[in-house]
Protein backbone atom coordinates (compact mmCIF):
# COMPACT_ATOMS: atom_id res chain seq x y z
CA UNK A 1 0.00 0.00 0.00
CA UNK A 2 3.22 2.45 0.23
CA UNK A 3 4.24 1.67 -2.51
CA UNK A 4 0.75 2.43 -4.07
CA UNK A 5 0.36 5.75 -2.31
CA UNK A 6 4.53 6.86 -3.64
CA UNK A 7 3.56 6.26 -6.89
CA UNK A 8 0.17 7.31 -6.82
CA UNK A 9 2.06 11.16 -5.21
CA UNK A 10 4.27 10.78 -8.38
CA UNK A 11 1.67 11.04 -10.66
CA UNK A 12 -0.33 13.68 -9.42
CA UNK A 13 2.66 15.60 -9.24
CA UNK A 14 2.13 14.95 -13.68
CA UNK A 15 -1.38 15.49 -13.44
CA UNK A 16 -2.70 17.70 -10.43
CA UNK A 17 -5.48 19.68 -12.41
CA UNK A 18 -8.89 18.25 -10.74
CA UNK A 19 -10.60 18.41 -14.28
CA UNK A 20 -7.68 16.39 -15.86
CA UNK A 21 -9.65 12.94 -17.11
CA UNK A 22 -6.69 11.00 -15.06
CA UNK A 23 -8.16 12.10 -11.27
CA UNK A 24 -12.07 13.16 -13.22
CA UNK A 25 -12.26 9.85 -13.93
CA UNK A 26 -10.40 7.93 -11.86
CA UNK A 27 -13.35 6.73 -9.59
CA UNK A 28 -16.52 6.98 -8.38
CA UNK A 29 -15.36 9.07 -5.49
CA UNK A 30 -13.16 11.47 -7.50
CA UNK A 31 -16.08 11.95 -9.99
CA UNK A 32 -18.71 12.75 -7.60
CA UNK A 33 -16.73 14.77 -5.70
CA UNK A 34 -15.64 16.99 -8.57
CA UNK A 35 -18.97 16.96 -10.50
CA UNK A 36 -20.96 18.43 -7.25
CA UNK A 37 -17.88 20.93 -6.23
CA UNK A 38 -17.68 22.14 -10.03
CA UNK A 39 -21.29 23.21 -9.93
CA UNK A 40 -20.80 24.94 -6.55
CA UNK A 41 -18.00 27.09 -8.22
CA UNK A 42 -20.06 27.88 -11.42
CA UNK A 43 -22.99 28.91 -9.42
CA UNK A 44 -21.36 31.01 -6.14
CA UNK A 45 -17.49 31.99 -6.96
CA UNK A 46 -16.91 35.27 -7.69
CA UNK A 47 -14.40 37.94 -7.61
CA UNK A 48 -10.80 37.97 -5.41
CA UNK A 49 -10.72 34.41 -4.50
CA UNK A 50 -8.68 32.23 -2.20
CA UNK A 51 -8.00 28.60 -2.45
CA UNK A 52 -7.52 27.92 1.31
CA UNK A 53 -5.17 24.78 1.83
CA UNK A 54 -4.41 24.54 -1.93
CA UNK A 55 -2.68 21.23 -2.10
CA UNK A 56 -0.96 21.47 -5.22
CA UNK A 57 -3.51 24.30 -7.04
CA UNK A 58 -5.34 21.18 -8.67
CA UNK A 59 -8.61 23.61 -8.56
CA UNK A 60 -7.06 26.18 -10.01
CA UNK A 61 -8.20 25.65 -13.76
CA UNK A 62 -11.90 25.30 -11.84
CA UNK A 63 -11.67 28.36 -10.33
CA UNK A 64 -10.09 30.82 -13.54
CA UNK A 65 -12.90 28.98 -15.74
CA UNK A 66 -15.90 31.45 -13.74
CA UNK A 67 -16.00 34.82 -15.23
CA UNK A 68 -14.33 37.62 -13.17
CA UNK A 69 -12.94 34.90 -10.70
CA UNK A 70 -8.93 35.98 -9.89
CA UNK A 71 -7.23 33.15 -8.22
CA UNK A 72 -5.19 33.58 -5.28
CA UNK A 73 -3.86 30.37 -3.05
CA UNK A 74 -2.57 29.56 0.60
CA UNK A 75 -0.76 26.46 1.16
CA UNK A 76 1.77 25.67 4.17
CA UNK A 77 4.44 24.95 1.45
CA UNK A 78 5.03 24.25 -2.12
CA UNK A 79 3.55 21.02 -3.33
CA UNK A 80 5.36 19.36 -6.95
CA UNK A 81 5.52 22.54 -9.31
CA UNK A 82 3.01 24.27 -7.40
CA UNK A 83 3.83 27.48 -5.30
CA UNK A 84 1.36 29.25 -3.27
CA UNK A 85 0.21 33.29 -3.28
CA UNK A 86 0.36 32.74 0.73
CA UNK A 87 2.55 30.30 2.34
CA UNK A 88 0.85 29.87 6.13
CA UNK A 89 -1.44 27.37 7.88
CA UNK A 90 -5.13 27.95 7.66
CA UNK A 91 -5.54 28.11 11.57
CA UNK A 92 -3.02 30.81 11.48
CA UNK A 93 -3.82 32.85 8.15
CA UNK A 94 -1.84 35.87 9.70
CA UNK A 95 0.30 35.97 5.64
CA UNK A 96 -3.01 37.02 4.14
CA UNK A 97 -4.72 40.41 4.22
CA UNK A 98 -8.12 40.75 6.43
CA UNK A 99 -11.43 41.25 4.59
CA UNK A 100 -9.91 40.98 1.26
CA UNK A 101 -11.49 38.05 -0.66
CA UNK A 102 -14.98 37.66 -2.17
CA UNK A 103 -14.84 34.01 -2.04
CA UNK A 104 -12.87 31.45 0.04
CA UNK A 105 -12.42 27.71 -1.46
CA UNK A 106 -11.21 25.18 0.88
CA UNK A 107 -11.73 21.18 -0.20
CA UNK A 108 -11.22 18.54 1.46
CA UNK A 109 -8.86 20.27 4.33
CA UNK A 110 -10.98 20.65 7.60
CA UNK A 111 -10.40 17.21 8.08
CA UNK A 112 -6.42 17.62 8.40
CA UNK A 113 -6.83 20.68 10.87
CA UNK A 114 -6.97 19.77 14.54
CA UNK A 115 -9.22 22.92 15.15
CA UNK A 116 -11.77 22.99 12.73
CA UNK A 117 -13.59 26.28 14.79
CA UNK A 118 -9.64 28.24 14.92
CA UNK A 119 -9.54 27.85 11.12
CA UNK A 120 -13.14 29.13 10.08
CA UNK A 121 -12.94 31.94 12.43
CA UNK A 122 -9.70 32.84 10.52
CA UNK A 123 -11.16 31.83 6.69
CA UNK A 124 -14.35 34.41 7.97
CA UNK A 125 -11.82 37.22 8.95
CA UNK A 126 -10.04 36.85 5.55
CA UNK A 127 -13.83 36.98 3.52
CA UNK A 128 -15.28 40.47 3.19
CA UNK A 129 -18.71 41.06 4.73
CA UNK A 130 -20.87 39.14 2.35
CA UNK A 131 -18.14 36.73 0.90
CA UNK A 132 -18.74 33.40 0.41
CA UNK A 133 -16.68 30.00 1.71
CA UNK A 134 -17.47 27.34 -0.49
CA UNK A 135 -16.30 24.22 1.57
CA UNK A 136 -15.81 20.29 0.77
CA UNK A 137 -15.76 17.69 3.41
CA UNK A 138 -15.46 14.01 3.94
CA UNK A 139 -18.00 11.59 5.51
CA UNK A 140 -16.35 8.23 4.47
CA UNK A 141 -13.32 8.30 4.00
CA UNK A 142 -10.15 5.94 4.96
CA UNK A 143 -7.57 7.15 7.07
CA UNK A 144 -5.28 9.24 5.39
CA UNK A 145 -2.34 11.95 5.10
CA UNK A 146 -1.23 10.70 8.67
CA UNK A 147 0.01 11.45 11.12
CA UNK A 148 -3.10 14.48 10.38
CA UNK A 149 -6.21 13.26 9.84
CA UNK A 150 -8.52 14.03 12.76
CA UNK A 151 -12.32 14.45 11.43
CA UNK A 152 -15.33 13.04 9.58
CA UNK A 153 -17.98 15.07 8.84
CA UNK A 154 -21.68 14.91 8.87
CA UNK A 155 -24.45 17.36 7.18
CA UNK A 156 -25.34 18.24 10.87
CA UNK A 157 -21.77 18.37 12.32
CA UNK A 158 -20.62 20.66 9.45
CA UNK A 159 -23.66 22.96 9.60
CA UNK A 160 -23.81 23.24 13.36
CA UNK A 161 -19.65 24.36 12.78
CA UNK A 162 -20.51 26.89 10.62
CA UNK A 163 -23.26 28.27 12.21
CA UNK A 164 -21.56 28.81 15.32
CA UNK A 165 -18.43 30.58 13.61
CA UNK A 166 -20.79 33.26 12.35
CA UNK A 167 -21.26 32.26 8.99
CA UNK A 168 -24.95 32.63 7.29
CA UNK A 169 -25.63 28.44 5.88
CA UNK A 170 -26.53 29.54 1.84
CA UNK A 171 -26.38 25.67 1.00
CA UNK A 172 -25.93 22.19 2.11
CA UNK A 173 -25.64 19.03 0.39
CA UNK A 174 -23.88 16.33 -0.04
CA UNK A 175 -21.57 13.75 -2.80
CA UNK A 176 -21.25 10.22 -3.19
CA UNK A 177 -22.27 7.38 -1.10
CA UNK A 178 -20.81 3.90 0.07
CA UNK A 179 -20.63 2.48 -3.98
CA UNK A 180 -18.70 5.23 -4.65
CA UNK A 181 -16.40 4.80 -1.39
CA UNK A 182 -16.04 1.24 -2.39
CA UNK A 183 -14.79 1.98 -6.34
CA UNK A 184 -12.65 4.66 -4.99
CA UNK A 185 -10.60 1.62 -3.11
CA UNK A 186 -10.88 -0.74 -5.94
CA UNK A 187 -9.09 2.35 -7.79
CA UNK A 188 -6.53 2.66 -5.69
CA UNK A 189 -5.58 -0.36 -5.85
CA UNK A 190 -5.79 -1.62 -9.55
CA UNK A 191 -5.35 1.73 -11.83
CA UNK A 192 -2.85 2.83 -8.73
CA UNK A 193 -0.90 0.12 -10.13
CA UNK A 194 -1.22 0.35 -13.79
CA UNK A 195 -2.31 4.03 -14.10
CA UNK A 196 1.43 5.27 -15.03
CA UNK A 197 2.59 2.45 -17.14
CA UNK A 198 2.28 3.62 -21.13
CA UNK A 199 -0.68 2.42 -23.08
CA UNK A 200 -1.91 0.34 -20.10
CA UNK A 201 -2.92 2.94 -17.71
CA UNK A 202 -5.17 4.81 -20.23
CA UNK A 203 -6.57 1.34 -21.16
CA UNK A 204 -7.35 0.81 -17.89
CA UNK A 205 -8.75 4.23 -17.18
CA UNK A 206 -11.11 4.06 -20.37
CA UNK A 207 -12.18 0.69 -18.93
CA UNK A 208 -12.67 2.58 -15.15
CA UNK A 209 -14.47 5.71 -16.19
CA UNK A 210 -18.08 4.26 -16.87
CA UNK A 211 -18.41 2.79 -13.55
CA UNK A 212 -16.77 6.02 -11.94
CA UNK A 213 -19.88 7.85 -13.69
CA UNK A 214 -22.50 5.42 -13.01
CA UNK A 215 -21.66 4.21 -8.73
CA UNK A 216 -22.90 8.35 -7.49
CA UNK A 217 -26.25 7.39 -9.47
CA UNK A 218 -26.38 4.17 -8.19
CA UNK A 219 -25.72 5.84 -4.19
CA UNK A 220 -28.12 8.24 -5.18
CA UNK A 221 -30.85 5.95 -6.35
CA UNK A 222 -30.51 3.91 -3.27
CA UNK A 223 -29.52 5.83 -0.41
CA UNK A 224 -32.38 9.13 -0.98
CA UNK A 225 -32.12 9.99 2.61
CA UNK A 226 -28.30 10.79 2.17
CA UNK A 227 -27.57 8.67 5.34
CA UNK A 228 -24.23 7.15 3.71
CA UNK A 229 -22.61 9.95 1.66
CA UNK A 230 -19.12 10.18 0.35
CA UNK A 231 -18.91 13.71 1.58
CA UNK A 232 -20.56 16.77 2.14
CA UNK A 233 -20.35 20.36 0.68
CA UNK A 234 -21.61 23.91 1.37
CA UNK A 235 -21.81 27.35 0.95
CA UNK A 236 -21.67 30.18 3.80
CA UNK A 237 -21.65 33.52 3.73
CA UNK A 238 -19.75 35.63 6.09
CA UNK A 239 -23.23 38.18 7.40
CA UNK A 240 -23.14 42.04 6.46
Amino acid sequence: MQRLKKARERFLDQHPFVDDRWNRWFSAGTYSHFERCQRVIRDHAFGRTLDVGAGRGGWQHVLEAVPGVRYESLERAPRGSFVPTYVGDVMDMTTVEDGAFDTLYCSQVLEHVPEPQLALLQMKQKLRPGGKLLISVPHLARRHELPHDYYRYTQEGLRALLEKTGYDVVELDTYGGIFSLLHHQASVLALGATIALPGIGAVALAANAPLAMVMPRVDGALDRGHLLPLGVVAVAQRPG
